[in-house]
């Protein structure tokens, strides 16, 4: 079982890293959900394997999640406005800049440069919220990612990202559910078709599911992972 004794630190940032080949060249950096931390993701190590792949790295958020024992965010969510969208069956607008998202991304950036993380040889990814953290990254980062993937991730900060998408040329994967209850389905798909105009390269595998990594999405994204 992973404790706390697992973890490295890197500037101000926890993360559970796991070692791959000492010869290879790609680095992985995962970002995990709201209300979920660095080990939920740990286990996508053991399955996107590849000869190519020096190190996993699994960044714990930066904020409690109220509400959430052992809970970790890397920007705060309305939790209130969220249950009543549920209620009433009415989807949260994503739209504007979420409040902490650019301190998040500024650790983060910071965490990355501590761990000697080379963007050009980094695969950046994420679930949920940490999707949105790892596409607004990867969107203002001065060198390119070598790759994006975004799980159950959704536009946000739509203004800022639609200035930003066409000045990259990014390989990505996509994936969301067609039911997912917290993220709109039809917001994942106007994220895919802006950075495919861009003639971003990749995939946008759906799934009849909801806010979920499903078996074959993983099965896809190691297919994605072994593409490099």
């Amino acid at each position: 079982m992973l404790s706390s004794n697992n973890f490295e630190r890197f500037d101000s940032i926890d993360c559970l890293k796991y070692e791959g080949s000492s010869s290879a060249d790609i680095n992985i950096v995962m970002i995990h959900g709201y209300g979920a931390n660095a080990p939920d993701l740990y286990p996508l190590a053991g399955v996107l394997t590849s000869p190519r792949i020096k190190n996993w790295y699994f960044p714990n958020g930066i904020l409690d999640a109220p509400g959430v024992p052992n809970g970790r965010a890397w920007f705060p969510l309305d939790v209130q406005a969220l249950e009543k969208a549920l209620q009433t069956g009415e989807f949260r607008d994503f739209s504007p800049l979420p409040k902490g998202l650019e301190v998040a991304h500024e650790r983060l950036c910071g965490f990355m440069e501590a761990a000697g993380l080379n963007p050009a040889t980094t695969l950046i990814g994420g679930f949920s919220q940490g999707a949105m953290l790892a596409t607004h990254t990867s969107l203002k980062s001065k060198v390119d990612f070598l790759g994006l993937m975004i799980l159950s991730g959704t536009m946000i900060a739509e203004e800022l990202w639609r200035s930003l998408i066409p000045q990259k040329k990014l390989s990505f994967f996509q994936s969301h559910g067609t039911s997912d209850p917290l993220l709109p389905y039809n917001r994942a798909e106007m994220l895919n078709q802006l950075m495919q105009e861009n003639d971003w390269h990749g995939d946008f595998v759906s799934f009849r599911g909801g806010h979920e990594i499903p078996p074959n999405v993983v099965s896809q994204l190691q297919k994605f992972v072994h593409g490099f």
